[in-house]
């Protein structure tokens, strides 16, 4: 998230007001609010999946393909 961010990528959305009865133990970084992790969070998972399909991520996984066989998503740390 964070190389995400830096590269001007991802933008955060405008902090959120966190849904009732929502654990908070689980934080979304990209929500900014409570409710998920992360790690879990379907809309940046498709965020990231479509600036892979138009190329915007090429530089993550070409330096990804010379260190591991890790995934944009886990490169990014959205996977453990």
């Amino acid at each position: 998230m964070d190389k995400a961010l830096n590269a001007d990528l991802i933008s955060t959305f405008k902090k959120l007001q966190s849904p009732k009865g929502a654990h908070t133990s689980m934080h979304c970084r990209y929500h900014r609010n409570f409710g998920h992790k992360i790690k879990q969070c379907q809309t940046l998972k498709d965020k990231i999946e479509e600036l892979i399909q138009v190329d915007h991520l090429h530089k993550f996984i070409q330096s990804m393909n010379k260190s591991s066989q890790r995934s944009p998503q886990r490169e990014l740390g959205l996977q453990e």
